[in-house]
């Protein structure tokens, strides 16, 4: 699913750096998510809105 080994055969440090990195590429999901309602919310209030959701989905897209 993940391609992390079984937690019990990995060294204490190596499991704290894995567990480390999947709780900032969440945080940077959850920030990511939070960007864009708010763009979305912008775009339905005014036509400046619009144009920076349109900004944020074609940078998050071209960014992988």
């Amino acid at each position: 699913m993940n391609n992390i080994p079984d937690p019990d055969r990995l060294p204490i440090g190596k499991l704290l750096n894995t567990s480390e990195l999947v709780r900032q590429m969440n945080n940077r999901r959850l920030a990511s998510e939070g960007i864009v309602l708010q763009a979305a919310a912008s775009s339905i209030m005014t036509k400046e809105g619009g144009k920076f959701f349109q900004k944020v989905i074609k940078g998050l897209m071209s960014n992988g």
